[in-house]
């Protein structure tokens, strides 16, 4: 096929894309995409199930409300093909955006905002608060100032992730560098950490309150903290029977309020 451009540059080794090769690199791949949703329909069609979903989730919700969605979901439907894959709300948004996932649950702030190709439900307002060991001498408190936690040592995570995104911003408004000779993004690990008194840790408030028989949260009031969890999932990707069924389910779930004119399948709340 003649395109009136040169598309490789062979004089390197090994052969490079020329811009006008990039640019229909580009295309190609969303020809193959579409292809692969084609494909997908059809079998979905085919199917006396409701097909497949795969579900993404930022790791805290394992903590929280995703063991009961999963569980319920999977009774109703046992022929339904259920994928799950937990990682850090950056990991989350990047599968929808890679197609590795239908739908995704992940914490969002005006620090890391949904790409634009998600779209978007809000869920509940979710803000980030403190957690410590239950014999931390802040533990009996439940709100107090940057300059009580100044001197904490505290677990960071990966910027890329939503909190980590949020935390970078601490310097700027509080007026010092967190100090965190810890690292994990798993709560698996987290948790037992911070029970054992040997750091602190930011995480969403619904996680705080569902350990609350483990560790003592606090709260700080600044605006920086707050974010909201949302349920997304790629506007422009095919959506099989089972990935509406789910979403519905996980909608209906956190009571998401729906206006009657929107159709289901196309509804967003954009929030942050």
């Amino acid at each position: 096929m003649e395109l009136g451009a040169q598309l490789f540059d062979r004089n390197p080794r090994p052969i490079i894309l020329t811009t006008p090769g990039q640019a229909f690199l580009r295309h190609a791949i969303e020809i193959l995409d579409h292809v692969e949703q084609g494909k997908a329909e059809i079998r979905d069609l085919a199917s006396s199930t409701l097909g497949s979903v795969a579900v993404g989730a930022t790791q805290y919700l394992s903590y929280v409300e995703m063991p009961d969605l999963l569980h319920s979901f999977r009774s109703d439907h046992p022929g339904t093909s259920l994928q799950f894959r937990g990682g850090h709300s950056g990991e989350v948004r990047q599968m929808l955006l890679d197609g590795s996932v239908d739908v995704g649950f992940f914490f969002t702030s005006s620090a890391s905002p949904p790409p634009v190709p998600i779209e978007t439900w809000l869920l509940r307002e979710e803000k980030l608060v403190i957690i410590v060991s239950l014999s931390h001498p802040l533990a009996h408190r439940r709100n107090v100032s940057w300059s009580d936690v100044r001197y904490l040592d505290f677990i960071g995570v990966e910027s890329s992730s939503a909190v980590g995104a949020v935390l970078g911003q601490i310097p700027q408004t509080a007026g010092f560098q967190l100090r965190t000779p810890f690292s994990s993004n798993e709560g698996g690990t987290l948790l037992p950490m911070v029970a054992k008194g040997l750091a602190a840790a930011f995480v969403p408030e619904s996680l705080a309150t569902a350990q609350a028989d483990h560790v003592g949260y606090l709260t700080i009031d600044d605006h920086i903290l707050n974010g909201a969890l949302v349920l997304g999932w790629k506007v422009d990707a095919y959506r099989s029977r089972a990935t509406l069924e789910f979403a519905r389910r996980a909608r209906a779930a956190f009571s998401v309020v729906e206006s009657p004119g929107d159709p289901p399948e196309a509804r967003s709340i954009n929030h942050i």
